[in-house]
Parts: structure tokens; sequence; C-alpha cells
């Protein structure tokens, strides 16, 4: 997901955005003020398509409001639409057939959650960037909004989140969509309307390799607005969990492995069935995230090994130390 965000406007970061989608676009970007912490409900610069079919940059509001929206107060939880559900869930799926939008920052941040089993485990600030240095454009969708017939009609817009690729599943389970710039076009073309084509643009256009650092605490405060935010700072926590298996491979097995095998694997692990090597906390605390954004989180199984999990922070557990869960019969993958 993403909750906050920078953009810190550079010259040459921004080139591929003119080259494809036009100096108009790019010249307003690079006179934009820096912006170290971008929170929900601010103003935010988005890019559409204009009445002529050109790409234009237009100011949002961060937290997507539906045309049809009639209540007084605007919706909670619009800053990030699930591609997941998306095409039929009524707060989006129109805006995911018509009304997409690029969102272009520098970075973001992810709050990783040092899971030890009590009920306010420490969360940690981390700033991610793509590793190439260049600017992000996240994939968006966006609406216009008026709520009376007395007020101006406003933009608002929704960053629209993947689960995450190796490089960013360590600390958190999902992620922005960022678009490879030779997906800018389509996912902005009015003419690409077939939901299942949208969410295939997701998967197939998404950049996977990320940087990422701690930095301090300063960001988690929405009034925090200087480059502090994105000062690097050593998080202890970070150090001692261990390093986890966020291969492909492994986060397809979490993802998608069978609830009732799963669990039974898991517990296994737990148990210590084949031998006596210890599992990270890094590891456990990745089967939690990912385990928390399955389908059936909420099933009794889930429930039952999540809570597992949890309970074996708090104390060492040992189990087979090898990369992803196996068998006497080898791999499950």
């Amino acid at each position: 997901m993403c909750g906050r965000y920078t953009i810190l406007p550079d010259a040459q970061a921004w080139a591929d955005l003119a080259a494809v989608l036009g100096e108009a676009v790019a010249e307003p970007l690079r006179d934009l003020p820096p912006r170290y912490n971008v929170t929900p409900t601010e103003r935010v610069p988005i890019i559409v398509l204009g009445e002529n079919g050109t790409p234009i940059a237009l100011d949002a509001r961060w937290g997507f409001i539906p045309p049809w929206w009639s209540k007084p107060q605007p919706p909670n939880l619009t800053t990030n639409c699930r591609s997941e559900t998306a095409a039929r869930l009524p707060m989006w799926r129109e805006a995911w057939r018509h009304s997409r939008c690029l969102i272009p920052a520098s970075g973001w941040y992810e709050w990783f959650t040092a899971e030890d089993g009590t009920k306010k485990p420490p969360k940690i600030p981390h700033h991610l960037q793509r590793q190439d240095g260049k600017q992000i454009l996240f994939g968006g969708i966006w609406s216009i909004y008026q709520a009376s017939p007395e007020h101006e009609p406003m933009a608002t817009c929704a960053i629209v989140t993947f689960p995450s690729p190796p490089d960013i599943a360590e600390i958190h389970e999902r992620t922005p969509l960022v678009l490879k710039p030779s997906y800018w076009k389509e996912w902005l073309s009015r003419e690409v309307s077939d939901p299942g084509r949208v969410l295939e643009m997701g998967h197939e256009g998404a950049v996977e390799h990320f940087t990422k650092k701690t930095v301090k605490a300063t960001v988690s405060k929405p009034q925090n607005k200087g480059p502090e935010c994105i000062e690097e700072a050593l998080w202890s926590e970070m150090q001692e969990q261990g390093e986890p298996d966020a291969s492909s491979k492994n986060l397809r097995w979490l993802r998608e492995t069978e609830g009732r095998t799963l669990a039974a694997l898991l517990h296994d692990r737990l148990d210590g069935v084949a031998s006596g090597a210890v599992i990270t906390k890094a590891e456990r605390r990745l089967w939690l995230r990912e385990i928390g954004d399955r389908s059936d989180a909420e099933s009794d199984l889930m429930v039952q090994i999540v809570e597992r999990i949890r309970a074996s922070l708090r104390q060492p557990v040992k189990t087979v130390a090898k990369k992803g869960p196996e068998t006497s019969q080898g791999s499950l993958f």
C-alpha cells in the first residue's frame, strides 16, 4: 500500500516523462517545490487525458470520491485501490474501466511492523525509490466529484496497489503500482476499458526493483514536512530480525497454496518436525504479512496459524533450516 510519499522535482529524473508524455506535462512538474511527506487528502499532481486526447497535468485530492457519492463526509480509506477487487466493487469499478491516471512521485514510505507477539509492535518507517533513481509514476484512478451545484467540481484520485515484488515483500505485503514508461500511454487510454486488460497492464507493466532505507520516525507525524523525513536512521530491530526468504518462489507459495495445506505445513514448521534449526523472526513475520493479504485471511484456519506464529515470536522456535517449505517427497513449489 502507500500512505505517504515524496515529490522531489529533478530535471534529469523527469526526462522519461517529457519524452513519452510531452514537455507540456513535464514542465509544470519540474517547477513544483519539494514535498517530503505527502499525506492523504492533500492536493497532489496527477496526469490524465485532456478532452483532445493529449496528456495534461492537474491537481487532485488524494482520496478518491466517486461521482455518485451523496453522503456529507467523504468515504474513508480511499487513498489506495486494491487491484484484485477494483473491477467488481462499486467504489472503483467505473474508474477502473474508464478513468485512470498517473500520479507523479519520487518515492514512498512503508512502515515495517516488527511483529513481536504483542498488541503494539514497533513500526519502522522506510523510504523506497526506483532502483535506477528515476522518478515514479504510480498507476491510479481518478474522478470528478461535485458535492452539490453550489460547490466547484473537484478532481480526486487513488493509487492502485498490488502484492509486493520480492524487493519490497521483506517489509510490506503490498506495494503501489509503479508503471514502466512503455505502459504510461496505455494506462491513460480511454480505448482500454476491459477490466481484465487493465489488471494485465498492472502485472505486465510494473517496475519490480527498488531500493529502500530506514528513516527517522519524524515522517510518522503528518505535520512534519521537511527534508529530515527522508534522513536515514539505523533501527536495530531490522538488523536483529534476520533475513526472510522473499523470493518470487516463496511468495508465490505463501500466496497461492490452498489454505488447509498451507496452515498444516506452517504448523509443522513451527513444531520443528524434521530437525532443530532456527526459523528467523524475519521469516515468521513474512508469513504473517502474506497470510494477512490472502483472500482467506479471516478463515478459522488462517486465524489459528496467525495466532500460533505471533505466539512463536515471543519465544525461540526451531525447525527445518531451508529456503521455503519442503516435505520428504521434495519441494512443495
